[in-house]
């Protein structure tokens, strides 16, 4: 079992680059597979590892499930960086270089109970309804940087409000340091019911 005070140093400690989810969101990641014990969880995008480490830690604090990040080294000019052996060493199932879309579409459907993308800000909207069919009723989907420059992962929010599922974006900072601005959208992937 992971000791949840180490890993959180590391969360702290850890000096975040240019392709990586903000220390805030990263600790909500961190929670949310804590708490909802996924067995099967995707991340589109792997960055530098930063999220990839907090649900991996998550998963192995939970003694159960598995991760596979998928990611086609655009930040990395196409090629593979080196941190990558480290996760894989851990227990990530890296699928890569891949380009995202190709991989979601090519998944069966309820395929996954928990997801982070934080994937190709460019083109991610392309394959939202592939990325909604292929997670189970009821999981917990996390799209990063929807608030952001790249008007491509807002279609999530859109996706979210037309199949009426619950969801909330988290964007703000209250201090200057934080970095929510840039958006983080929880979507569980369950129709709302009012009755």
């Amino acid at each position: 079992m992971i000791n949840i005070e180490e890993f959180y140093k590391y969360l702290c400690n850890h000096e975040r680059g240019r392709v990586e989810i903000d220390l805030v969101h990263n600790c909500l990641i961190f929670g949310a597979v804590l708490s909802s014990k996924p067995i099967n969880a995707l991340e589109l995008g792997i960055g530098k590892g930063y999220a990839t480490r907090a649900i991996l830690y998550a998963l192995k604090h939970n003694q159960i499930g598995k991760l596979t990040s998928v990611d086609n080294w655009y930040d990395w000019k196409g090629k593979e960086p080196g941190h990558i052996n480290e996760l894989r060493e851990l227990g990530v199932n890296v699928l890569a270089p891949i380009d995202e879309g190709d991989f979601v579409r090519s998944q069966a459907d309820n395929s996954y109970d928990f997801l982070m993308s934080d994937g190709s800000h460019r083109h991610a909207g392309e394959w939202a309804e592939d990325v909604f069919r292929i997670m189970r009723p009821d999981s917990m989907m996390f799209f990063h940087d929807v608030n952001g420059r790249y008007p491509s992962p807002r279609r999530y929010i859109e996706l979210s409000k037309e199949k009426s599922l619950s969801h909330f974006m988290f964007s703000k900072s209250s201090l200057e340091s934080e970095g929510c601005e840039h958006g983080l959208l929880m979507v569980i992937n369950k129709e709302v019911s009012y009755e």
